[in-house]
């Protein structure tokens, strides 16, 4: 006989199901303890429950947002530490003379070792700094025609050497000469760049990475990565995509870097209005396919 507070879900005439409020109060019981009679009022809720499980899924995105900053932290002190101690560690070398003066030919190999580690935590870096002016949403464009097979020719060049090391062929499609877009240079290298060096270091030696560009069916230009690497599972694949998360893999984190570089990339294509599309099998390699709007055309 007390007054009752539910919520509970109905179906609605449309077929669609609701959620209801329902407040009321017994006005009448039987001899036998039945309800006979109540008054209430019934309050449709459910935009009020979407609320709920979006603000759920707001927090459980957060939480494992940190949990991933966290990870990527413990791993960053790594990946920093190791090239600045080479850094500091040849350069004490070199000022000590420990092999005596400085024209003894062994010093320009720490040299050579000075640069690569520097070249590497200036790579760090600035994905970190760009990532962050992407959060805060102030990362300017200054976008001009660019040729995507002179393009790719500069990234083969910066990339060859790694490639080389491990025996694996890098191909352009000659379609790529035709291929004229409205990007920032600057960003759009980056992009490839990013795309060739994840495709060389997850490549096997001996493998096969190649860089093709096309119009789709919708005359939308598109350029596409492939490789003869490792590949990935639908949840590795969707970790990639995570700022700041590791593969779940523990063979694959041995290659990783940062865990900025793809999510880093997958921002700088939205920037030009793209969308960045993976397709990957385990064991049989990956294809990334870049597609820009067909205004970025230039004829």
């Amino acid at each position: 006989v007390e007054p009752y507070d539910l919520e509970y879900r109905i179906m609605h005439a449309d077929g669609s199901v609701r959620w209801v409020h329902e407040v009321s109060a017994v006005l009448g019981v039987s001899d036998a303890g039945k309800l006979m009679t109540s008054i209430g009022t019934v309050r449709d809720i459910s935009g009020q429950k979407e609320h709920e499980q979006e603000l759920m899924v707001a927090k459980d995105r957060a939480e494992r947002a940190s949990l991933a900053k966290s990870d990527f932290l413990a791993h960053m002190s790594h990946e920093l530490r190791t090239p600045l101690n080479a850094v500091i560690g040849f350069s004490d070398a070199i000022r000590s003379e420990v092999y005596g003066p400085l024209g003894d030919t062994r010093y320009q190999k720490y040299m050579d070792h000075i640069q690569t580690s520097g070249r590497l935590l200036l790579a760090l870096i600035n994905d970190l700094l760009d990532m962050a002016a992407i959060e805060a949403g102030e990362l300017s464009m200054d976008t001009e025609p660019q040729n995507m097979a002179l393009l790719v020719t500069e990234m083969f060049e910066l990339a060859g050497q790694s490639a080389q090391a491990k025996g694996i062929s890098l191909t352009s499609a000659p379609e790529l000469a035709e291929l004229n877009l409205l990007v920032d240079p600057r960003r759009f290298r980056q992009i490839a760049l990013n795309l060739l060096i994840n495709a060389i270091k997850f490549t096997p030696e001996g493998g096969h990475v190649a860089i093709a560009g096309h119009l789709d069916d919708q005359g939308c230009p598109a350029i596409t990565i492939r490789d003869t690497g490792a590949g990935m599972t639908a949840e590795e694949l969707k970790s990639a995509l995570i700022p700041f998360r590791r593969s779940p893999d523990a063979r694959v984190r041995k290659t990783e870097g940062s865990g900025v570089g793809l999510p880093l990339t997958n921002q700088l294509v939205k920037l030009h209005d793209g969308t960045l599309a993976i397709d990957s099998v385990k064991g049989e390699g990956t294809t990334v396919t870049i597609t820009l709007p067909v205004e970025r055309i230039v004829h």
